[in-house]
């Protein structure tokens, strides 16, 4: 750097460089310089900060006027911004709702620009985002600091890989970093909640609070802070703050026009919070400051800017909407009558008689062709509506090759797309009908149309599909190339599998956590389940790194079988803090409890907090889960985790452990529990050992011999969080592909047990489920007993237990019919052969 710029002053100091106020004497005007010391740690990160800007010129980012190294560091160059940062002026209270709009139409046009660039920023907070000072008052907003963008973990250097500011830290951050435009879209859902209640959306004093607070919400309702809001715009806050990103709109436009068609819902319903209209003095932080200065004197305030603006906002005493003017009456111009001298000799006349001639003739030709078109576009348009709405409210609609062709042309229409499409799904009638749906699918021209075909082919699980879907995983379209990821996960067979998976490798990243999850799909719909999961893990150990082993590590953990628990040994073991912290925060996914073991292994020789945390967390979810294991012997790897764990928040976490596993050990150690130096952790393990024996009752214990024991619904855990529900004596609603149901059955010997189902349905066709028992799983179809009522036994094969205790048995789909619900369960029953 040369004597270009004046240094004026210090803005702050921190650890590892400072911010000076300095003066550009060949601009002539105020700037601000980050600088790193030169014994400084990672000056790339500056630097990469300042290459991600420099080319993006955007009202709501800071500008990057120069940037580059010399013998005293890294120095960034950029413009210096007087007023103060969102932190301080949340500090003060919420905003107001015109300033609270006016931030979310600044901010997330700005990221846009930002993503449209390819860059993410990863610590967006109030800190990051500055107010400059207006002398007529009026709001704006510029975000800094993207230092963190697009950061990679340095080799050698020991770190916190959790990248951000842990209060508007993604979920998705918190495990393998793996990251979008859809975390950036999160952070700002933090602060919005915040600048609306000036309370944080997910406290807490410990790390490990807030990370638990973000990964499990609920977070207090937005609408029980501030009930002057329209339920509208509390739920789109509450959707940027989904856990799993596909929950998140995609990108930071889809946001902003959704909030653009919030609209009216933009009021409040009492009066407005006051904002303070008295300059706040910033506070500077030590580390990281942003390049803001404090104007102390009225005279030194810049005035107003009058630059281009972001976009038009709205002023707090603007009136919401436009008011329409008064309508006038129609402006007559007056007309004076003029004599018109008749034009010598015929021949022009003579050619405007042709002209009008031909022209007549023109308008007769056309309206015969659209009367033709229309003729038969529009002949028997009454009956095949009519054909329509018979097939579409039939249970069981039966069509011909004609009835198809109806349902396809319905199809193209939006307002009767879904019903054609639900009716397409049920159709029967003959093969001609898949046949038909395959050679339509290659003339849809709309998106739509054409994705909805898609998933219908998915779901009739049509003969053939697999060759006509597969190239459409890489459509322009994204609409249709997420439709064919999901009907590939219903109809990809374990030897078409490889075929597959290069294309899964080669997806977009933002696709990836579909693709994930209908690779998961796939595997599990496979009839040789244990060879597409080998293909899947020979393609992994095929791959040296990058994301492609990540996207293939997630779906063998979701699937686990054999090999899969020696990779998930030797990732949570590597050397690289990083990879451990990613190959553990996606155990809990894990489909049996077999990971506990490895669990119990790893937590006394893993240094990092965070790592540890996450094995706790992950120990919580799988002693839920069915798996070769009694509830004895989980109890036993339980008691490992507390003789290991670190200090009060890691002991608090193993007795949530504790608190999940059905052993009579578990009773007692909760009723015995005394710890001298935390009367916290004691209060906590006696509350939880109050209840813990009404628990342990609904325990089922198999009577020894031969008659059998019945393990009816309402004595099962079940999915909570989807439709799946008790109604009066049955389990019914069995819809989506997660649903599931588990007993707690203490078997009183080793040896041989016959599991029966008695379910009723009503209607073809049939899907398949699976039981899980001691590590073993039966598979087997739904039963059409010709009634929703009439419950029929049927056995569903036998289990070999090795040591008797208590167990967990989850019934779940394998497979579920292309409408409707799988079946209704009313009960189990067990007995010793």
């Amino acid at each position: 750097m040369n004597d270009r710029y004046q240094i004026i002053s210090t803005l702050a100091t921190g650890g590892t460089g400072s911010i000076l106020q300095a003066w550009d004497k060949i601009q002539n005007r105020d700037v601000a310089i980050k600088r790193l010391r030169s014994d400084g740690h990672h000056p790339e990160a500056l630097l990469r900060e300042a290459r991600a800007l420099y080319a993006v010129r955007h009202p709501g980012i800071v500008t990057i006027h120069e940037y580059g190294s010399d013998e005293e560091g890294a120095f960034l160059i950029m413009e210096l911004i007087k007023g103060e940062s969102l932190e301080h002026r949340l500090s003060q209270g919420p905003l107001s709702l015109p300033h609270f709009k006016t931030l979310v139409h600044q901010t997330l046009e700005a990221i846009r620009v930002a993503h449209e660039a390819g860059i993410i920023h990863r610590d967006l907070k109030p800190e990051n985002i500055l107010l400059p000072w207006h002398r007529d008052g009026h709001f704006e907003s510029k975000i800094i600091d993207f230092g963190l963008s697009q950061a990679a973990p340095l080799s050698g250097a020991q770190q916190d890989s959790m990248i951000g500011s842990i209060h508007y830290m993604a979920p998705e951050q918190f495990g393998s970093g793996h990251v979008d435009v859809r975390t950036d879209l999160y952070a700002l859902g933090c602060i919005y909640y915040q600048a609306l209640t000036g309370k944080l959306a997910f406290p807490g004093e410990e790390k490990i609070h807030v990370i638990t607070a973000h990964l499990y919400p609920p977070h207090e309702a937005l609408s029980a802070l501030r009930p002057d809001l329209s339920d509208e715009l509390c739920t789109w806050v509450h959707q940027l703050l989904s856990v799993q990103p596909a929950g998140r709109p995609t990108s930071a436009a889809q946001a902003l026009t959704s909030f653009h068609h919030l609209g009216p819902h933009l009021q409040v319903q009492t009066a407005s919070l006051l904002e303070s209209e008295t300059p706040s003095v910033m506070i500077l932080e030590e580390e990281e400051v942003p390049a803001v200065l404090v104007a102390e004197d009225e005279e030194d305030q810049p005035e107003a800017d009058t630059g281009t603006q972001l976009m038009a906002v709205q002023e707090e005493d603007a009136p919401e909407a436009p008011v329409p003017s008064p309508i006038r009456k129609p402006y007559q111009t007056p007309t004076t009558q003029k004599s018109v001298t008749p034009l010598p000799g015929k021949p022009a006349a003579k050619r405007k008689l042709g002209l009008h001639f031909i022209l007549a003739a023109f308008v007769v030709i056309l309206g015969l062709q659209l009367a033709i078109v229309s003729y038969f576009k529009f002949t028997g348009r009454g009956e095949r509506e009519q054909r329509f709405n018979e097939l579409t409210a039939s249970p069981q609609p039966q069509g011909s090759d004609l009835d198809v062709k109806i349902l396809l042309e319905f199809l193209d229409t939006n307002a009767t797309r879904d019903q054609a499409a639900q009716t397409l799904t049920r159709l029967t009638g003959g093969s001609y009908i898949d046949d038909l749906i395959l050679e339509h699918l290659s003339q849809r021209r709309d998106h739509s149309a054409a994705a909805k075909m898609v998933e219908v082919i998915g779901r009739r699980r049509s003969p053939g599909a697999f060759a006509v879907i597969l190239p459409l995983t890489e459509d322009s379209r994204r609409e249709v190339r997420l439709a064919a990821w999901i009907a590939l996960g219903r109809v990809t067979s374990a030897a078409e599998l490889p075929q597959l998976l290069p294309l899964a490798l080669s997806s977009p990243t933002r696709d990836h956590e579909m693709v994930e999850t209908q690779l998961v799909s796939a595997i599990e719909n496979a009839e040789d389940r244990p060879l597409a999961a080998q293909h899947v893990l020979k393609t992994y150990r095929s791959i040296a790194k990058g994301e492609s082993r990540v996207l293939l590590f997630n779906v063998l953990t979701r699937v686990g079988g054999e090999g899969v628990m020696d990779l998930v040994k030797e990732a949570i073991a590597d050397p690289a803090q990083n990879v451990r912290l990613a190959a553990i925060t996606v155990l809990s996914k894990y489909p049996t409890h077999e990971p506990l073991a490895a669990i119990t292994t790893r937590l006394p020789l893993e240094p990092d907090p965070t790592c540890r945390i996450f094995l706790l967390l992950a120990a919580r979810e799988l002693v839920s889960k069915p798996g070769p294991s009694s509830q004895q012997n989980l109890f036993l790897h339980a008691q490992s985790l507390y003789s290991n764990a670190n200090g009060s928040d890691e002991k608090s976490y193993v007795l949530n452990v504790l608190s999940r596993i059905m052993a009579p050990g578990t009773a007692t150690f909760f009723e015995t529990f005394r710890d001298e130096t935390d009367p916290e952790l004691t209060r906590e393990a006696r509350e939880l050992g109050q209840t813990f024996r009404t628990r342990l009752s609904r325990v089922v214990q198999v009577t020894p011999g031969k008659s059998a024991t019945s393990l009816p619904a309402d004595k099962a855990d079940h999915r909570s969080d989807g439709t799946l529900t008790l109604d009066q004596d049955a389990l019914v609603n069995w819809t989506q592909n997660d649903d599931w149901a588990s007993w707690l059955v203490e078997l009183p010997a080793n040896g041989t047990y016959e599991i029966a189902i008695y379910q009723a349905h009503d209607r073809d066709p049939l899907g398949t489920y699976e039981v899980l028992l001691a590590g073993q799983t039966l598979l087997t179809a739904v039963v059409n007993t010709g009634s929703k009522t009439d419950y029929k036994g049927f056995v569903v094969g036998s289990i070999q237990v090795d040591q008797p205790g208590i167990y967990r048995l989850q019934l779940r789909p394998k497979t579920l019919p292309p409408e409707g619900d799988l079946f209704r369960v009313q009960r189990l029953t067990m007995k010793a052969l």
